[in-house]
């Protein structure tokens, strides 16, 4: 559970019934509650099944275990009438026992770079050994679901993450094998930002 932590940290760092009045006879609708092996959006349901720890337990360090290794992902943000694109690929330049050095360039809508950091350090952690469960203790409920998406660089089983509820919502997509963000959602009164991974090459 600590390295999802730290990954969602890492992302917020790069980085978010009523009652119908009818005239006529209403037509039966069907229930929109979520059930097991579906996450609700709207009146949109996505394949999935409810995350368990196991689930978890993502090789997260592994994109930067290698040097050469990249990844891009574009953003669409709005604000109003007003949008914006922008890219940003990581690359890992350099590998050592504790760390890794990556560089980030940020493009714009044409993929022309408009800033890049180089020598960015990513620590390595010690994996630590799964606390066991006291005997007859309930399992603990993990608030994810384990869906498959497609996006532009392929098609990949997550783990999805949502916060918040009504307009003010946003959903990230992790990697479930490396932890990678696939995709993110967030949106709010006057805004809107979609970020999904186009291109990755992780060894």
């Amino acid at each position: 559970m600590k390295k999802w932590m730290m990954a969602l940290a890492l992302c917020s760092m790069i980085g978010i019934p009523a009652m119908a009045q009818e005239k006529e006879p209403a037509k039966e609708e069907k229930k929109t509650e979520a059930k097991e092996g579906e996450v609700k959006e709207g009146d949109k349901k996505e394949e999935g099944r409810k995350a368990t720890a196991e689930d978890l337990k993502s090789n997260y360090q592994k994109p930067y275990k290698t040097k050469g290794n990249t990844w891009t992902h574009k953003s669409i943000a709005k604000y109003g009438d007003t949008e914006m694109v922008t890219y940003m690929k990581y690359e890992i330049t350099e590998v050592g026992e504790k760390s890794a050095k990556y560089k980030l360039t940020m493009m714009d809508a044409e993929k022309k770079e408009t800033f890049s950091m180089a020598d960015q350090e990513f620590e390595f952690y010690e994996e630590t050994p799964e606390e066991t469960p006291a005997e007859g203790a309930e399992p603990v409920e993990i608030d994810a679901w384990v869906v498959k998406i497609k996006v532009e660089a392929g098609e990949f089983e997550t783990i999805l993450w949502k916060y918040g509820e009504g307009k003010d919502v946003s959903k990230t997509y992790m990697h479930k094998e490396l932890g990678l963000i696939v995709k993110s959602e967030s949106s709010g009164e006057g805004y809107s930002n979609v970020m999904e991974l186009i291109e990755m090459k992780v060894q």
